[in-house]
């Protein structure tokens, strides 16, 4: 009731809508290889990591800094937002 209030009520009646890719770059993660980790190296953000408003790096993963190197595009920068579809 409170979302269809906000959402739905007579504040939100001048809103204009878009969607978050009109505002934000988007873009899907990578699915990467399980045998690709190890103990040494770059941290890989994983489901198991994302929780509700923080992340927990207790179960965490690396990978070789080189094999890294090739995934650029989805590494991770200052003020980016991640979203867990099954989290």
């Amino acid at each position: 009731a409170y979302l269809r209030e906000a959402f739905e009520g007579p504040e939100a009646e001048g809103w204009d809508y878009s969607t978050v890719g009109d505002v934000a770059e988007v873009q899907g993660g990578y699915a990467f290889k399980s045998g690709w980790f190890g103990s040494e190296g770059v941290r890989v953000l994983r489901n198991a990591n994302i929780h509700q408003g923080y992340i927990d790096w207790t179960d965490v993963v690396r990978m070789d800094e080189g094999r890294a190197r090739a995934f650029d595009t989805v590494a991770l920068q200052s003020g980016d937002a991640v979203l867990s579809l099954d989290r």
